[in-house]
C-alpha cells in the first residue's frame, strides 16, 4: 500500500475498510469448496471463480450459484487481486473472497478502482495470504462524493474498454498469424510469393515424415543443418558487477528472454535460442547481434549460408513442444533437439516465408507496445483520479 495515506482534497475521508464493515456499510465473506469433481457431477452456465489470475480467475462453469448481484471479489490465497463482477448468476471458491457493498454512498467500480490501486502496492503470496482478516486493516477508502466515484469509474471504464479492445485485436493477429504460419510450412509460396495449392495442384506436393510439402522441399534434422551449443553460468551478481549493453538471455519468455545486460558478449551474428529447462522449456527466440546466455538456453548456428535463422526459429517454434520432456522438471536437451525434423524449402523461399511472417509480427509487436502505453496510462489515471491529485467534473 501507499507508504502514508496520500493527501487528499478537503472533504474527503479515508477510512480503513475495518470502518465501514464494523459500521454494517460493506461485508466481506469467502466462498466455499468447490471441486472440478462437483462441476463435472452437476454441470452447469454459471461460471466459477477462483484464486487463478488468468481467465479473469474463471475455472469452470457450474450447475449452481451463489450470487446474483454486483459484486467485488478478490484471490485470498493467489496474490490478492481483485476483480468486479457486474450482475450475474456465479460462484466463487473457498481460496476467493467477496465484498458486498451495504450503502448507497459507495459505488462498486469506484471502491474496486480504488482497492486495485492500492493492491499494487501490496505483495501477497501463497504464503502471506489475503485473508478478510488482513486485508481489513490493510486497505482504505477515500470517502468522496457519489457523483465523483461515478464520473471516476466512468473515465477509468473507458481505459479498461481501450485496453480490452487492444487485448482482443492482438489475440486475433496472433491467430491469424499461427494460422498464416502453419499454411507457410505445409505449402510454401510459389514463385509469385502466393500459397501453394493442394487441391488444385496435388503434383506440387509429396509425402514426407511431416506430412504433405512441397515437393522442392526437403526434411533435415537440426543437427544436420546446425552446431548446437550451450549458454554457461551467469548470475545476477555477475550482472550486478559487470553492467553493460550486451543482453543476455535466460529461461524466461517475458520481455523476449532477457535476463540482464553486460560488458562482454558470448556470441555475435545470427542464431536461433532455445529454453533448454523449466517451466518455457521448448520456447525458441531468433537471435541476431551480440549478446550472451545462461547455462538453460541451448543454441544453434546455421552450418551454411543457405538457411535462413528466422525461417529456422519459426519452423522450429511449432515442433519443439512435443519434444518437451515433463518427467520432472520440463527439459529440452540438446540430445533431442538435434533430431527433430524440420522441412527446409530453397533459401530464397525461406526468405520469402520469414519476410511474410516478420510483416506480421512486426504489426503484433506495435499493438503490444500500444497496449504497454495504454496500462501505464490507465494507471497514471488512478493515481491522479483516486487520490485526488486531479479532480474531475460532475
Amino acid at each position: 500500500m501507499f507508504a502514508e495515506t496520500p493527501s487528499l482534497p478537503p472533504r474527503w475521508k479515508s477510512r480503513k475498510l475495518r470502518y465501514y464493515v464494523e459500521n454494517g456499510m460493506i461485508e466481506l465473506g469467502r466462498g466455499k469448496v468447490i471441486s472440478h469433481i462437483d462441476m463435472a457431477q452437476d454441470p452447469g452456465k454459471y461460471p466459477v471463480y477462483s484464486s487463478s489470475a488468468a481467465r479473469d480467475g474463471r475455472i469452470g462453469a457450474y450447475g449452481k450459484y451463489m450470487f446474483d448481484e454486483e459484486l467485488i471479489n478478490w484471490s485470498v490465497d493467489g496474490g490478492g487481486r481483485f476483480f468486479y463482477r457486474p450482475k450475474h448468476k456465479f460462484s466463487i471458491t473457498n481460496v476467493a473472497g467477496y465484498l458486498r457493498i451495504l450503502t448507497s454512498s459507495l459505488d462498486y467500480k469506484y471502491v474496486y478502482y480504488l482497492l486495485d490501486l492500492q493492491h499494487s502496492h501490496f505483495t501477497f503470496d501463497y504464503t502471506y495470504k489475503a485473508h478478510p482478516s488482513v486485508i481489513i486493516d490493510r486497505y482504505q477508502i477515500y470517502d468522496m462524493p457519489l457523483p465523483e466515484q461515478r464520473r471516476i469509474a466512468e473515465i477509468l471504464d473507458a481505459a479498461d474498454e481501450a485496453i480490452r479492445q487492444t487485448e482482443r485485436l492482438i489475440a486475433k493477429l496472433k491467430a491469424v498469424r499461427d494460422g498464416l504460419l502453419h499454411d507457410l510450412l505445409t505449402r510454401g509460396l510459389d514463385e509469385h510469393g502466393r500459397l501453394r495449392d493442394p487441391q488444385t495442384h496435388p503434383e506440387q506436393f509429396k509425402d514426407s515424415p511431416l506430412g504433405r510439402i512441397p515437393t522442392e522441399w526437403e526434411v533435415s534434422r537440426v543437427n544436420e543443418i546446425c552446431i548446437l551449443g550451450r549458454g554457461r553460468v551467469i548470475s545476477q551478481v555477475d550482472l550486478d558487477q559487470n553492467p553493460g549493453p550486451y543482453p543476455v538471455y535466460s529461461s524466461q519468455s517475458k520481455d523476449e528472454g532477457v535476463f540482464g545486460y553486460l560488458n562482454t558478449f558470448d556470441f555475435d551474428g545470427e542464431y536461433v535460442t532455445w529454453t533448454t529447462d523449466g517451466a518455457y522449456a521448448g520456447t525458441v527466440f531468433y537471435r541476431c547481434g551480440r549478446f550472451s546466455c545462461t547455462n538453460v538456453c541451448g543454441t544453434l548456428q546455421a552450418k551454411s549460408h543457405d538457411l535462413s535463422m528466422r525461417y529456422l526459429a519459426s519452423a522450429l517454434s511449432t515442433r519443439t513442444g512435443k519434444y518437451v520432456s515433463y518427467v520432472g522438471n520440463p527439459k529440452l536437451m540438446n540430445s533431442v533437439m538435434a533430431k527433430i525434423p524440420v522441412p527446409l524449402p530453397s533459401y530464397s523461399e525461406q526468405k520469402a516465408i520469414a519476410a511474410v511472417l516478420d510483416t506480421h509480427d512486426t504489426r503484433i509487436r506495435a499493438e503490444e507496445a500500444g497496449l504497454v502505453k495504454l496500462r501505464h496510462v490507465k494507471r497514471g489515471l488512478m493515481d491522479d483520479l483516486l487520490t485526488g491529485k486531479v479532480r474531475v467534473q460532475v
